[in-house]
């Protein structure tokens, strides 16, 4: 099988700690939703709860991996960028569209919706182009040579 990256040893490092961070969080995540599970609060409707954590920490791994300028899809992870941010940004207006129509909240009782889970769920997948944009106007504007 033709290998699409070759990551050098110090991005093979640091791709290793994204994954750790992410192992973490969601560890974290999962411990205190059982903590609210065990004092009776439900913070989300349905899978809901189990689905926005997972994305969270989808969500970590592509910000690091782009903070980090570790490239483990090769030059079609750009193309992944604006793909995953233009699904998201359509996730959110269609979710604010049927919202102005009279669907139904975000939130109910105390707990985020359907409507409002696929909504936050499309805010963390637009927050990843947001922020491989940002960081690729970032260093647009940062002069030759100046490293940090």
């Amino acid at each position: 099988m033709k290998k699409r990256t070759e990551l050098d040893e110090r991005q093979l490092w640091q791709r290793g700690n994204v994954f750790k961070h992410a192992f973490v969080f969601l560890i974290a995540a999962l411990a205190l939703e059982a903590l609210c599970k065990a004092f009776g609060v439900t913070w989300a409707q349905g899978p809901w709860e189990a689905i926005l954590l997972i994305w969270g920490s989808v969500a970590l791994c592509w910000w690091e991996f782009i903070l980090r300028d570790i490239n483990p899809m090769g030059r079609s992870q750009k193309t992944f960028f604006f793909a995953m941010g233009l699904c998201g940004l359509c996730m959110v207006v269609m979710e604010l569209a049927s919202l102005a129509a009279g669907r139904g909240p975000l939130l109910e009782e105390g707990m985020i919706t359907s409507g409002g889970a696929i909504t936050l769920t499309g805010c963390l997948m637009a927050s990843i182009l947001a922020v491989y944009l940002a960081k690729s106007f970032r260093e647009k504007r940062r002069p030759a040579g100046d490293e940090d």
